[in-house]
């Protein structure tokens, strides 16, 4: 345990000769950090095109304009509550309001950037400002741990090379946010083990570590797993040290209030205490989000989940991977929490439906940052140990290595932000063709009509009911609920439009409309329309 005075001192050299050895791992790691700046700024993701992105970003639009995080549509009073952004799924009998499935978390912090300046473009930073708040805050909990600027400058590079960073670091996604808070509660943890303060100073960390942790639970559900680990240690450290648990009780008080929180939570928003948006009263699959059987086989989305997720770790770090035990290791009781929090997050991700591979590889993304700090701490310690000359030859060889394939990833992004700005512009070049009044139908293009053609969209994919029993939608239930909300939608006047991209959810949906309403076709910007009529 180091004093205030004594942490951070690093070596014993003469003031003049830490400086000219010292000042290297500063200065690269501040450049790494300039340069990851620069480009979350360059490539961020101004017109999303994913539903859960629309989701965060338009119910942080209206909690900054006061409603909540709601969806209103007029059609909803005239033909059913179908007509919504997919994420707004949630529907409650007092009202016509559709309510967004995921936890407020992340919509609350998008409407503080909407509340600073709600014309600018601000809101698409929030999430890269936060991926990259991940990086800092990461290196500094690897100097922290070790007193080694490298280990800062290693964990940096690590984790900004990753195809994840860049890919749902620029865009509104979840999972660097509650990176950020994540490492944030660890920083504040580990350091009150690490340095001798005051008590109530130590006290008012914990308070904050167990808020934070709380907040990063609201954010995403599953963030829940790391107070466990924490938990688990701090019992370790109250064991050993009877007297601090008159030091550590808050993070045990504050991981009761948040699970009786959820709990309160689902029961007022979702309507059951152990309801989300992941069940299927809430539209969610006829089957079980997570099961061991996902692990090793298929699931009903893809399944294997526990091979995808180590494709992920490998794709994403490489030769690196098992360096970053290694790591944990050599850092002890902290290496513990990191690994501990890793492990419970990858077996969870493990047995889930949805593999994360592709898309979903953002769900392992809050252990990156720990996977960065083991493998940097491993490097560093390596390189210490090493002559001077073979260090710096192996130095630039894991350099090279390590950014191998980042060409790579950044030009992925860009090529995603061209074929989004290209959708968006079709999209409203077909709305542009409609009446301000239309309704579309478009199973994969609900939602950017009402994002970026500003017309009302039928979500009909909300239409089947989810029956556990059977283990499937009742689809030809859905069919003809979905023929009345569009003869509904006909008879009051509106427009109706569905645009074919062959991928309609309901196989012959096409056909089924064909029979029974009178289609006029179009060809707007390529693409075909049909015109729904009486």
């Amino acid at each position: 345990m180091l004093s205030l005075a004594e942490f951070g001192s690093g070596s014993r050299k003469p003031f003049r000769d830490l400086f000219r050895i010292q000042w290297l791992p500063y200065l690269f790691t501040i450049c790494l950090l300039v340069g990851t700046a620069i480009g979350l700024l360059l490539l961020v993701e101004r017109q999303p095109v994913i539903s859960d992105s629309l989701g965060y970003l338009v119910a942080a639009q209206r909690i900054a304009s006061g409603n909540g995080p709601t969806f209103a549509d007029a059609n909803n009073q005239i033909a059913g509550k179908y007509f919504s952004l997919y994420a707004f799924q949630i529907r409650r009998p007092e009202t016509h309001l559709l309510y967004l499935g995921f936890p407020p978390g992340l919509p609350l912090l998008l409407a503080v950037s909407l509340l600073i300046d709600p014309s600018s473009s601000l809101v698409y930073f929030v999430v890269p400002a936060m991926a990259l708040l991940t990086t800092l805050l990461a290196s500094i909990l690897g100097w922290i741990l070790t007193r080694d600027p490298w280990v800062a400058f290693w964990t940096i590079l690590l984790l900004s090379s990753t195809p994840a960073f860049w890919q749902f670091g620029t865009a509104i996604w979840s999972e660097f946010p509650s990176a950020a808070f994540i490492a944030a509660a660890l920083i504040l943890y580990l350091l009150a083990e690490q340095i001798v303060l005051p008590k109530w100073v130590e006290k008012l960390l914990i308070w904050i570590v167990g808020l934070l942790l709380a907040y990063s639970v609201y954010i995403r559900y599953t963030n829940i797993v790391v107070i466990p680990v924490l938990l688990f240690a701090d019992a370790w450290l109250i064991f050993r040290q009877r007297t601090k648990l008159s030091l550590r009780w808050p993070l045990w008080a504050v991981a009761v209030l948040t699970v009786i929180s959820v709990l309160l939570f689902n029961r007022w928003y979702y309507g059951g205490w152990l309801l989300t948006s992941y069940s299927p009263e809430h539209g969610w699959y006829p089957l079980p989000a997570f099961s061991l059987n996902y692990a090793f086989d298929r699931s009903f989305i893809d399944g294997y989940s526990f091979f995808a997720g180590l494709k992920t770790l490998w794709l994403n770090f490489s030769i690196f991977l098992p360096s970053a035990v290694i790591g944990w290791l050599i850092l002890g009781r902290a290496g513990a929490i990191l690994g501990g929090i890793s492990l419970i997050f990858f077996a969870l991700y493990s047995v889930y439906a949805f593999a994360p591979v592709g898309i979903n590889a953002r769900f392992l993304v809050p252990l990156f940052p720990l996977l960065a700090i083991g493998a940097a701490t491993t490097i560093s310690t390596l390189l210490a140990r090493t002559p001077r000359l073979p260090r710096v030859v192996i130095a630039i060889a894991l350099i090279i290595v390590s950014v191998w394939q980042l060409p790579t990833s950044l030009h992925a992004v860009v090529e995603r932000n061209r074929s989004n700005a290209d959708l968006v512009k079709t999209v409203q070049l077909i709305s542009e063709a409609t009446p301000a009044d239309a309704v579309f139908m478009s199973y994969p293009l609900n939602d950017l009509f009402f994002i970026y053609g500003k017309r009302s969209a039928f979500n009909y994919r909300r239409v089947p009911i989810s029956d556990p029993t059977t283990k499937q939608y009742r689809i030809r239930e859905a069919v003809p609920v979905i023929l009345n909300v569009i003869a509904t939608l006909l008879q009051h006047g509106k427009p109706v439009y569905y645009v074919d991209t062959n991928n309609h959810f309901i196989p012959d949906l096409p056909e089924i409309l064909r029979e029974r309403f009178k289609i006029e076709t179009l060809s707007i910007g390529g693409v075909i329309v049909y015109r729904l009529q009486n």
